[in-house]
């Protein structure tokens, strides 16, 4: 019976020990999600939160998910940024979900559009739409330690312009996937919305503003970052004229393909995609790789950096004809201070006729005019501002942790955060692309992905182990950016550039991690558990989740009760040794050759000090009842051939190997051996006229090929019935195959017995030794029951099972001892000329039975003779 989870927490308070003074443990599973529902709350249903839905719905099991979207759909900043020539400057075959490929990327940097289509269909296919609420904004966060959790405050758009609704939530972990680039920033220019003509922010870009209404307009470009490098020259060849503001240099990359353009995949290749998954994914991994190669370059004075600024360098120069114009682009920082850009068509654009280039910035804007630092002054129709976003960290609502801290106070002057995903006095807060997060160190969707499987880690964590809250602690957090600034000081992130990076004003480096991308996903491969500070719902002990004792799998009947042993866990290596057969062992011996000659000598002792005992006999030195006496003094059964009392034989081993044959040791051992170690030569027993067939003694049917090319072997295939003759020890039988004729012998765990068992021991384990770990009460007649059900499958997913390959089955210790099979004439009758000697030597043959024979117990035969002599 699966333990009662009502009794979840102590005294049967919500964790807190209640009001008792006394621990009481719990009656749970361990690390059973079942017993602990946990809410999750994830704020944007852009690329991250369109990943937590996919990893919390495959992955985690008793979790509610719910997503909050301020927009009208999903996508983030690919529903929102949808200026002209608004693209991925990441190849699209990088900028993809590990589960979700896409065959049909049109070119090698997508449009926004594209992008957004691939996300919705990624939300389709997976029905992600079902946990987000979308036209719904977060206005504040605020955590209650008492029940360890947050409580969101947010509002909803209504169906009026102008009509809100505000409601709140509870969840236990809240993840903010708001991203970095979403709260797009204005210029801070006197008198920007004083202008009297159309005033457009890039990331806001009004849907009736397209090519019809630019064309022949006069149109002012402010900023020089991605998206003004975009956006010129798509408009440029409609416009009347326009006037770029451009105050910070750029280190422009080429694009393969389409003269620099990028490269468009055609109809053949997209069709290679789709039919052959594996060579899509071949060419997406060599993409990262390109990408996440970069990293020497970030390094000062590196020569991968010295060799990047004279590529660039060289390549600007063959672009950009004008003298001006390419003194004014070339930067004197490194390559990488600032985001690298692809820039042939914009490199192309300026230099047009309706194109001028202004190396200033704008200090004033008008009525109807722009006035830039040198004094100029310009009169647009049109105020384009591709100015970027606020990359400060700070959240747009309060975000109040422990003790009051918000988040928004605490990241005014210096946001850090540990390892770019959580935050000291924030608990139970995992957000997405933080501070010191891989953002220009190669390929984001890898580290976004393992945030994402890193949350999920820490959910099932703080659930499974009754967790109330966790945080990383605040001197590790400060030791990580520590090392980050000092490693990030030998970088051309220090170098002078404005870039949003770092703090323009201060010039610290507050975006990017220390390290490549790989590095820091092998990083946040698993928590660094030993890094937070756990605080659990149970006051009293933090091990309650331990409860009685048990798992899960103690009460799911087929589990694996056994997960250390798996076919994956067997070394390669180690195969060879396996299909060998190299360290075959008997009863214990190694049959390698130095053991098997050293068992040989054994058992030549001792059947030399039976041959001494049957001498003396014959001189009269002792009785006929003195050496009945020693003989009986003699080990009647050895661990090999099991208990003394009758018992059922087990069903068919799941996975043991055959025993060594005894075939070889038989051939050399003989009591009556006329060349080793004899002391007085016996009077030889006379043999039966005629040889007589062994006596059935039952039947069994093979389950597995046995092949072995020893001619004292019976080979068997799946199916065959096999006549029984000898139970010869537990895990060889003697006997005949019915389909071949051939007599000979067989592992017991081959076979399967076809008749009935003989029955267990009188009145079963009521009295004497215990009964084995397997024994089952209910079986009333004091047998065994049958083999557990993991041992009984022999076939799985409808195919054969190879033969043993294992150890020898334990359960063969349940096979009835030795069953001599002799005819009674053979063994009862005396023949003329026979002597006591070898009647006794039959008695010494029957009484140890072939255990003698094969070695086992040979040495304790030997020390009970020389020990009576």
């Amino acid at each position: 019976m699966a333990p009662d989870s009502s009794n979840l927490y102590t005294n049967g308070s919500q964790g807190n020990g209640g009001t008792s003074d006394r621990y009481e443990i719990p009656d749970v599973l361990l690390f059973d999600p079942k017993h602990r529902k946990i809410k999750v709350l994830t704020i944007g249903a852009g690329v991250s939160g369109i990943m937590m839905a996919y990893k919390i719905q495959k992955q985690c099991e008793n979790v509610e998910h719910v997503i909050y979207e301020k927009n009208d759909d999903i996508g983030g900043t690919w529903l929102e940024n949808r200026y002209p020539g608004c693209a991925c400057d990441v190849p699209s075959h990088a900028y993809t979900f590990n589960f979700a490929l896409n065959p049909e990327w049109s070119r090698y940097n997508s449009h926004s559009e594209e992008i957004w289509r691939y996300l919705d269909k990624v939300c389709e296919v997976f029905d992600f739409r079902k946990f987000m609420t979308f036209k719904t904004e977060v206005i504040g966060c605020y955590w209650d330690e008492d029940v360890g959790q947050w409580t969101v405050k947010l509002r909803t758009k209504g169906n009026r312009p102008g009509e809100y609704k505000e409601f709140e939530e509870k969840c236990d972990i809240l993840l903010h996937g708001t991203g970095i680039l979403n709260n797009y920033k204005w210029p801070d220019v006197e008198g920007l919305h004083s202008f009297k003509g159309k005033v457009i922010h890039t990331a806001n870009w009004p849907k009736d503003y397209q090519e019809e209404q630019w064309k022949n307009e006069s149109v002012a470009i402010i900023g020089s970052g991605s998206s003004s490098v975009q956006t010129l020259p798509t408009m440029q060849p409609y416009v009347k004229h326009i006037d770029t503001f451009v105050r910070t240099p750029i280190w422009f990359v080429p694009v393969a393909g389409n003269g620099g353009d990028g490269l468009i995949y055609t109809e053949d290749e997209k069709q290679e995609f789709r039919r052959n998954i594996p060579a899509m994914l071949k060419y997406t991994k060599k993409l990262e790789t390109m990408i996440n190669g970069d990293w020497n370059m970030f390094f000062k004075d590196s020569e991968v950096q010295k060799k990047a600024q004279e590529l660039l360098g060289a390549r600007m120069t063959e672009m950009i004809k004008d003298e001006r114009l390419l003194k004014g682009y070339t930067p004197k920082f490194g390559v990488g201070c600032r985001r690298i850009t692809p820039g042939d068509p914009y490199m192309r654009a300026i230099q047009q006729p309706n194109v001028d280039v202004q190396f200033a910035h704008v200090v004033k804007i008008t009525e109807d005019s722009v006035v830039d630092s040198n004094g100029n002054s310009f009169k647009p129709d049109t105020i384009i501002c591709a100015t970027g976003f606020d990359v400060s960290y700070r959240p747009r609502f309060p975000v109040v942790g422990r003790n009051g801290v918000d988040l928004r106070d605490k990241w005014k002057v210096r946001p850090e955060s540990y390892l770019g995903l959580s935050v000291p006095d924030i608990p139970n807060f995992i957000t997405f692309i933080g501070p010191t997060f891989p953002v220009e160190n190669g390929s984001v969707m890898g580290p976004l992905t393992q945030v994402g499987n890193y949350a999920v880690k820490m959910i099932k964590k703080m659930q499974t182990e009754f967790i109330h809250s966790f945080e990383p602690k605040q001197d590790v957090t400060d030791a990580f950016n520590e090392h980050t600034q000092e490693l990030l000081k030998q970088t051309v992130w220090t170098d002078d550039c404005r870039a949003w990076y770092r703090d323009n004003e201060t010039g610290r480096v507050k975006a990017v991690y220390p390290g490549s991308s790989l590095h820091y996903y092998r990083l946040t491969e698993n928590p660094r558990y030993e890094d937070y500070n756990f605080k659990y719902q149970n006051k009293h002990n933090q091990w309650a989740f331990l409860g009685r004792g048990f798992t899960s799998e103690n009460f799911i009947e087929g589990a694996d009760n056994c997960p250390w042993h798996s076919e994956e866990f067997i070394d390669p290596k180690w195969l060879p040794v396996i299909e060998s057969g190299e360290l075959k062992y008997d009863n214990g011996n190694a049959s390698s050759s130095d053991s098997l000659k050293h068992r040989e000598a054994r058992i030549r002792v001792a059947n030399a000090g039976v041959l001494e005992l049957e001498h003396l006999m014959e001189e009269s030195a002792i009785s006929d009842e003195q050496f009945d006496t020693i003989m009986n003094a003699l080990p009647v059964e050895t661990p090999l051939s099991g208990a003394g009392a009758s018992r059922a034989v087990a069903g068919p081993a799941a996975t043991p190997s055959s025993a060594s044959s005894p075939t070889n040791a038989m051939a050399r051992l003989n009591v009556n051996d006329q060349q080793q170690f004899r002391a007085v030569e016996p009077t030889p027993v006379a043999q039966a006229s005629a040889p007589q067939e062994p006596a059935e003694i039952g039947r069994a049917r093979a389950l597995y090929r046995y092949a072995d090319s020893n001619p004292n072997d019976c080979q068997l295939e799946p199916g065959d019935i096999i006549s029984v003759y000898e139970h010869m020890n537990a895990d060889w039988w003697m006997g005949k195959n019915t389909r071949t004729g051939k007599v000979g012998i067989f592992p017991r765990n081959y076979v399967d017995p076809v008749s009935a068992p003989p029955p267990g021991p009188p009145g079963g384990f009521d009295g004497g030794a215990p009964p084995p770990a397997y024994y089952d009460p209910k079986f009333n007649n004091g047998g065994y029951p049958g083999q557990p059900q993991y041992q009984q499958q022999q076939q799985l997913y409808g195919q054969q099972q190879p033969p043993p390959s294992g150890p020898s089955d334990p359960y063969n210790s349940s096979a009835p001892p030795m069953a001599m099979a002799n005819p009674p004439a053979a063994d009862q009758q005396q023949q003329p000329g026979g002597s006591k000697v070898g009647e006794y030597g039959k008695k010494f043959g029957k009484k140890l039975g072939n255990a003698a024979i094969f070695g086992a117990g040979a040495t304790l035969g030997a020390d009970v003779v020389n020990s009576i002599f």
